[in-house]
């Protein structure tokens, strides 16, 4: 119980058989497991490209330090961050890629979005399969002068058995450079 409760996983699924004897010992799970507690996650490293004054972007206080996804979810968040633009001008987003990095596969994911609250900025796009990026092209994202704007990549999970996902697999996502648009 120390294990699963420690790693945030729900006590009450966990089955109880009266013989492992057909079953292999495998290392029990007696405390926290960066890959079991934590298992996708996302950061935001640089600067997306701008027009404008400024704008500052930054990682917002209710990203999930990790966060377990179960298939078939839509529109599960996966992290959200900041676009805040400088007092003295206006700014508009023209585009942001994210990388999708870890032991998972691109086929774990359908769709990913972009939204701001509830509303949806983009249609879904699908990540790379060689590259392991995910574009989002042409927004033209406006951020007014001195506010703070906060968006959310999401995605769809796929279904395991009809794409070929795999339930366990670790992702994380990274915003990247200006040069990548």
């Amino acid at each position: 119980d120390a294990g699963l409760t420690a790693n945030h996983l729900n006590v009450s699924y966990a089955v109880t058989v009266a013989s492992l004897t057909s079953y292999t010992a495998g290392t029990d799970l007696t405390a926290v497991e960066g890959s079991v507690a934590n298992p996708a996650g996302g950061t935001i490293t640089i600067l997306p490209p701008v027009t404008g004054t400024g704008l500052t972007v930054s990682a917002a206080a209710n990203t999930p330090d990790g966060l377990t996804v179960p298939a078939l979810a839509t529109n599960a968040p996966l992290f959200y961050f900041n676009l805040t633009a400088s007092a003295d001008g206006a700014v508009t987003v023209s585009g942001l890629v994210f990388k999708r990095q870890g032991l998972g596969d691109t086929n774990d994911f359908s769709y990913l979005y972009l939204y701001e609250g509830a509303k949806r900025l983009t249609t879904g796009k699908t990540i790379n399969s060689t590259t392991h990026l995910v574009t989002f092209s042409n927004l033209n994202y406006q951020v007014p002068a001195g506010t703070t704007k906060t968006l959310t990549l999401s995605a769809d999970v796929a279904d395991a058995t009809a794409s070929g996902a795999t339930s366990g697999n670790i992702h994380n996502f990274s915003l990247l450079t200006a040069a990548s648009i």
